[in-house]
């Protein structure tokens, strides 16, 4: 008896999770449902044929025609017929309020987004002509929310498991973390963070130097930094700039999204400011902070209280 009833309790038990599972795998399967509708979705990005790698860097010039762009959803245009010109080796600075649509014009810039109206140049063609992996390899971009990984410091840079050590190390030393990685147990080979495996966890300014160390490693001829000191505390944000200072002095084209007054005055010989998705001004970076724009002044008025 005791044989038996032993034997159904465990079929019982049995069933019990069994029918714990199939709910687990009834409700993972309605996820799943919405991934493969995902994955289905075409891919309305217009891509051509047309090389960018062959083009000289020094003769690179990226222009926005009338260009505009709403949300999905949205009332209004985040922005509103821009017009600019982007030339190699330049060092732009682009500012306003939050919301003013800086980031939106970084998206397009680079083509992650598409313009709602108007279109985007490169040497005159229309960027959706050129191929559009070898286009996104022009940008080294390093986003106000960008993210490292639980991967090795030398994977984190290359953003790949091949890389060359080499250049690992000198984008390292450039982006002023060189030292910090050669105390780790497994130097560039040692892995970041907690997670599964035992790494070594960083501050906020050390994991933005091995991002800006990423945008390096690429040498791409445009260099974007949206915010690169939004999430720091005062004493790493001087590291920073001064680290971003050293990169502008390489002679790429650097675009920063910055709220720091005195460090684009360092930095960038022209300032973009945008406010309510139209470009207010657009010119040398003395004549920005002499203006007598009124928008300019309350901005600037706001940033110093």
């Amino acid at each position: 008896v005791v044989k038996y009833v032993s034997a159904l309790t465990a079929l019982g038990g049995a069933c019990q999770y069994m029918v714990d599972h199939f709910e687990t795998v009834l409700l993972n399967m309605q996820y799943l449902h919405h991934y493969y509708e995902y994955l289905q979705l075409p891919n309305r990005k217009q891509t051509g044929g047309k090389p960018t790698a062959d083009l000289p860097p020094q003769d690179l010039v990226i222009t926005f025609e009338n260009v505009s762009f709403k949300y999905p959803g949205g009332k209004k245009d985040s922005l509103e017929h821009v017009n600019l010109t982007f030339h190699y080796g330049e060092k732009i600075a682009l500012v306003g309020p939050n919301g003013a649509g800086k980031t939106t014009l970084i998206l397009l810039l680079c083509r992650l987004y598409e313009p709602t109206h108007g279109r985007i140049l490169l040497n005159g063609i229309d960027i959706r002509e050129y191929d559009y992996e070898e286009y996104l390899a022009m940008f080294g971009v390093v986003f106000q929310d960008f993210k490292l990984f639980a991967m090795t410091v030398a994977e984190n840079v290359a953003a790949s498991e091949e890389y060359d050590e080499r250049e690992i190390e000198e984008v390292l030393e450039k982006a002023g973390i060189w030292e910090r990685v050669q105390k780790m147990e497994q130097g560039i080979h040692n892995p970041l963070y907690n997670v599964g495996i035992k790494g070594v966890e960083v501050s906020g300014g050390e994991a933005q130097k091995i991002a800006i160390a990423r945008a390096l490693y690429k040498n791409a001829p445009f260099i974007i930094l949206d915010e690169p000191t939004s999430a720091l505390d005062p004493e790493m944000i001087g590291e920073v700039l001064d680290l971003i200072k050293k990169v502008a002095d390489t002679g790429k084209t650097m675009v920063i999204v910055s709220h720091e007054m005195n460090f684009v005055k360092k930095v960038s010989n022209r300032v973009l400011f945008i406010n309510g998705g139209k470009v207010i001004f657009d010119g040398k970076t003395k004549d920005f902070f002499s203006s007598e724009n009124i928008r300019i002044k309350e901005f600037l008025d706001k940033i110093k209280k």
